[in-house]
């Protein structure tokens, strides 16, 4: 079988498994790897290296990096490949783009799609209390997320699974199947499935640090039977980021107080771990043992 030859798009290191296993692939090979520039972090500012592009550095595949697919012009021709793979890319592809590889353009998506369209579908599967995730494989178009599946899988949510936990075993399951999958489709052996153009779920619209908050009588009333299971959800959902978060009144003084950790039982909430600003995390029991007054 001649090599099939890959350019990726990919600006996570969440995809690192998925693309290492890719390399192992004696019928694949990725001749070129389109990444995000690196991006300036911390209160001091510092470029951080972006890991994708560290990876390809070692594997010695060409990378480019970018922030605008217009500084990309002189490349775009070099880009002479079979299939265009987009794992977990920050920017979207000019429409043009999609059909420039003999083969397309194949998109990778953490649902079951048509369900949770958009850049965060594990977190609010998580909120909304689904029990199943999936992983689809569409072809790109000019609509987001709206590609026919070449390939799809569920995959089951545990009670206790957060985003960061649900994206791990997300990637692992790819890392076992996206080869296969891609030499499957090269060959024609993959039907494709027409997407319907609504969703039965609402867009999965990326969090922001307001998403985090949580009144602390809601978490009150949680711990004592009311809305235990959807204030969990929410908790899981937002871990490790933008992460849940309450505030307290002590007295004259309000405090912050973020929330790691939750689970049920007995159907109620029970908060495990939380962390005060600027604190190690600590017990709920540790910190009510501080606060003695509070609950």
């Amino acid at each position: 079988m001649t090599k099939i030859s890959i350019a990726i798009f990919s600006s996570s290191a969440k995809a690192l498994p998925a693309l290492k296993a890719l390399i192992k692939d004696k019928n694949l090979e990725i001749n070129s790897i389109v990444t995000a520039l690196p991006k300036r972090r911390g209160r001091d500012k510092q470029l951080t290296p972006n890991p994708i592009a560290l990876f390809a550095q070692q594997q010695g595949i060409k990378c480019l990096e970018l922030n605008d697919f217009q500084l990309l012009s002189t490349d775009y021709c070099l880009l002479i490949t079979d299939l265009f793979l987009i794992l977990d890319f920050d920017l979207l592809l000019p429409p043009e783009w999609f059909n420039h590889p003999k083969n397309g353009t194949l998109n990778l998506h953490f649902s079951l799609l048509p369900k949770y369209r958009g850049p965060a579908p594990v977190q609010w599967a998580l909120i909304k209390g689904e029990t199943e995730s999936g992983i689809s494989l569409i072809k790109i178009n000019d609509k987001f997320d709206h590609g026919p599946i070449v390939y799809q899988r569920k995959f089951p949510i545990d009670l206790n699974d957060t985003a960061e936990s649900l994206y791990v075993k997300l990637w692992q399951e790819t890392s076992k199947i996206l080869g296969q999958t891609i030499k499957q489709y090269i060959k024609g052996n993959l039907k494709s499935i027409t997407q319907p153009v609504k969703s039965p779920t609402a867009y999965a619209r990326r969090l922001t640090k307001t998403d985090g908050f949580v009144a602390w009588h809601k978490l009150e009333t949680a711990m004592k039977g009311t809305q235990a299971n959807r204030l969990h959800n929410l908790i899981r959902g937002l871990h490790p980021w933008p992460g849940a978060y309450t505030t307290i009144q002590t007295g004259k003084k309000e405090i912050q107080l973020k929330i790691l950790c939750s689970k049920i039982e007995n159907n109620c909430l029970v908060l495990e771990t939380v962390q005060l600003s600027g604190k190690s995390p600590i017990s709920f029991k540790a910190f009510i043992a501080g606060h003695p007054n509070l609950y």
